[in-house]
């Protein structure tokens, strides 16, 4: 699976066709493009789509962003794919502020490769 770098930020950034599906109920978000961050060690997902699917909250966790400074926030858990991939059971923090972006939570599990001067990311199956 070969997917276009995504032109919302500047320098264009990574990016893969990801759906969230809430574990009890199958309910399922629509595909959506979420930038590849591998400076985040966890996976985020904007709030009002987690409410939107019923996924429960488990628990909340100090992070600290990029710029320092710690924030108390909300995790919930979700299947997550891409393409043939499942990866169950995965908290991912709930961003007040819409944020989207797939952290090494989910990257770990995957191989990718990062084609920079075409602006593609492949998903090595």
């Amino acid at each position: 699976m070969v997917t276009p770098y995504s032109h919302v930020f500047f320098p264009p950034v990574p990016a893969l066709e990801i759906r969230f599906v809430e574990p009890s109920t199958g309910k399922r978000t629509q595909l959506l493009h979420a930038p590849v961050d591998t400076g985040s060690d966890s996976t985020v997902a904007p709030l009002a789509l987690l409410r939107q699917l019923g996924a429960n909250p488990t628990r909340r966790e100090q992070v600290r962003g990029l710029w320092g400074g710690a924030k108390l926030v909300r995790l919930y858990k979700v299947d997550l794919h891409v393409s043939q991939i499942h990866v169950p059971d995965l908290e991912v923090v709930a961003s007040d502020d819409g944020d989207l972006l797939i952290g090494r939570d989910v990257l770990n599990q995957l191989r990718l490769l990062l084609d920079g001067p075409a602006e593609t990311v492949e998903l090595v199956e």
